[in-house]
């Protein structure tokens, strides 16, 4: 089974009940990200092939400064804890950060997390991998003027759209809609993970079929109902079959 991943920036503004929508182009930053995949079942440590993948991507990218590392446990085969899968996704993360930084001094660790995933196919034991540096940046569906995308391979541009609902004089998450998604994945199935700055899973909306270039979800669909705006920090979209 193949999991796609797509993971979106996607800080919430305090902006009354107005959409988070596409902003122009903005002088922040600019990142780039590439999935490695390659870890053995259950294990943390980067493989010599993993490595060799990564070293040459850093190579050819070597005037980014900053480095993100997010990555996924397999299926659960033997019933593991959410705790011991969340650390081996985080501790993951946090291992190929360290190898990119040992081959890249100048590349400074900006934030790992992780997430468990749960298809059967070896590929999804992977890491994500951002790389940062300063320049112009179109932010996509963040609408603060950051983004970071990861390209799968059946998109490589999904625009995220978020809205916020008034409720009890504070906002909280209402409604995430997605746009320009590929022909490629129709018939597909798509989970959306909300995370916060650590990457610790606030709430999930899984196996919702992809069957067009659009789909829209309701807070209702979500397993936390009621989620603040402010504490979501990333968006992380996983296509599979």
């Amino acid at each position: 089974m193949r999991r796609i991943a797509a993971m979106f920036m996607a800080f919430f503004l305090a902006l009354g009940l107005s959409t988070i929508s596409q902003s122009s182009a903005s002088a922040d930053t600019v990142s780039i990200s590439k999935t490695f995949s390659g870890f053995e079942f259950e294990k943390t440590a980067v493989t010599p092939d993993m490595k060799a993948s990564i070293q040459a991507w850093i190579a050819l990218n070597a005037d980014f400064t900053q480095v993100s590392c997010f990555g996924y446990t397999g299926y659960n085969v033997f019933n593991r804890t959410k705790a011991f899968l969340n650390k081996l996704a985080v501790t993951r993360a946090k291992n190929t950060c360290a190898f990119v930084n040992r081959i890249s001094s100048k590349t400074k660790v900006k934030s790992t997390g992780g997430i468990p995933s749960t298809s059967k196919n070896p590929s999804s034991r992977r890491v994500t991998v951002t790389l940062t540096r300063s320049g112009i940046i179109d932010p996509g569906g963040t609408g603060d003027g950051t983004a970071t995308g990861v390209i799968g391979t059946c998109d490589k541009n999904i625009i995220v759209k978020m809205r916020s609902r008034l409720l009890r004089g504070d906002l909280y998450f209402s409604q995430i809609s997605l746009s320009d998604i590929s022909n490629n994945c129709k018939s597909k199935f798509m989970d959306i993970y909300f995370t916060d700055a650590n990457g610790a899973e606030l709430s999930q909306a899984l196996n919702k079929p992809v069957t067009g270039a659009t789909l829209s979800l309701l807070w209702s669909e979500f397993s936390a109902n009621e989620l603040l705006s402010t504490t979501v920090a990333k968006v992380i979209i996983s296509i599979h079959d």
